[in-house]
């Protein structure tokens, strides 16, 4: 054992009996309110990277829809064209902050484009594409590798990547028997495309780029369309589908066959997205109600837990990080018939996210502690224990200072 492993194993038996002492508390969601790109209407967030950085879209003071970035401050994104016809929509963000979405050009097409800082590009049509027609770019990986559809001739949508140059999927499609409409909507760290395409109905299915093979995963049910939203990297993709004509439609998981996520909610659902710990985020309506938002850590009955932040109504959640941070838009008390968008995030000390801070968490602090940041054989802690407790981030360390606001937090004080 070195000394660093010794004196955080010292820190640890001295936290052993505050546990005698403390009671846990509930926890609240840590909500944060985006400012607007500058307009009144309606602001959408999209997607946070690992980072914290937010992508999303709202009126800038002109009231043209318009990209920014959020990152402690609000950065606006250009557009194909100026001022004349522009409108710019974000879709997802990757860990070296480089955003995709689409936005409309001259002749006022939505076109698939990316911003890297504050420069913006254009994803060129697949060659021979009519090019009246439009495009989207939906999701973007790590390495880069951009995913989307655009439209043939007849209107029709098929999908695409992008990681230099455009491959058009729709013939890879067309042999695995889905010909129609097809959309490209998630693609993960390993190269793993997801979508949804026509057979009969709508069904998932997902693309390997480093083998060229396209599975056709079907539906939960031959004769009932299913829609596909995000694949994390271990190729589980979420989406919504019915199991019956009688049903509503269901949030749903295949991580190798189909899985109803929350069979006990009756109101119409869909997942949005998951994360690489396996967290789904989406959102329900029951019958002519608003709609809400929820998580789950995983398929089976009571799973999905709904989010409530006080003050916030039809609230819809879109992305999430792999530190379970949470970005979606709602309306509040003074936003009026308009949506702000938001941050949501666990708060401190809180390491298993479940709504409380109990001896569950207590545990994961004992196996978080690190000592101060600079001290002799310091090993700096795993990005999840700085999330759950590092109280005083500047530092980037889980030490005594952390823990006497986690014990405050666990006492809920």
């Amino acid at each position: 054992m070195n000394g660093g492993e010794r004196k955080a194993a010292g820190v640890r038996w001295l936290l052993l009996p505050a546990l005698l002492f403390c009671r846990p508390t509930n926890a609240e969601w840590a909500v944060t309110e985006l400012p607007t790109p500058g307009g009144v209407e309606s602001t959408q967030a999209w997607a946070v990277n690992d980072s914290g950085v937010v992508c999303g879209a709202g009126p800038d003071a002109d009231g043209v829809q318009t990209v920014f970035r959020y990152d402690g401050g609000m950065t606006l994104l250009p557009h194909l064209v100026g001022t004349n016809g522009a409108h710019s929509v974000a879709r997802d963000i990757n860990s070296s902050g480089v955003i995709v979405g689409f936005s409309y050009n001259a002749a006022g097409r939505e076109r698939a484009v990316y911003w890297t800082g504050t420069a913006i590009a254009e994803i060129p049509l697949p060659a021979g594409v009519n090019p009246d027609r439009s495009s989207r770019v939906e999701a973007i990986n790590d390495a880069g590798i951009m995913v989307g559809h655009y439209f043939d001739d007849a209107w029709s949508a098929k999908p695409f990547y992008y990681e230099g140059q455009v491959h058009d999927l729709a013939p890879a499609l067309a042999a695995a028997g889905l010909s129609g409409h097809s959309y490209a909507k998630g693609i993960n760290n390993n190269g793993l495309i997801c979508g949804h395409a026509r057979g009969a109905v709508y069904r998932f299915w997902t693309y390997d780029i480093a083998t060229g093979i396209c599975t056709d995963l079907g539906t939960i049910d031959p004769f009932l369309a299913c829609t596909a939203a995000a694949v994390n990297d271990a190729g589980h993709v979420v989406g919504r589908g019915m199991s019956s004509s009688t049903s509503p439609y269901h949030a749903l998981l295949h991580d190798g066959a189909f899985q109803i996520i929350d069979a006990t909610v009756t109101d119409t659902q869909w997942a949005w997205n998951i994360n690489n710990a396996g967290r789904v985020i989406g959102t329900a309506r029951p019958s002519g109600g608003p709609e809400w938002s929820w998580y789950s850590d995983g398929p089976g009955d009571g799973s999905i837990m709904p989010i409530d932040l006080p003050g916030v109504t039809e609230l819809e959640i879109k992305g999430i990080n792999d530190h379970n941070v949470i970005v979606g838009y709602g309306l509040t008390a003074t936003s009026g018939e308009y949506t702000r968008a938001f941050v949501i995030a666990p708060p401190p000390g809180d390491a298993d996210h479940d709504g409380d801070i109990d001896l569950d968490d207590y545990a994961a602090f004992a196996v978080c502690v690190s000592g101060p940041a600079g001290g002799a054989g310091f090993v700096p802690p795993s990005a999840a224990c700085l999330a759950a407790f590092d109280f005083d981030p500047a530092d980037a360390d889980v030490d005594l200072a952390d823990f006497a606001a986690f014990e405050r937090a666990f006492e809920g004080v």
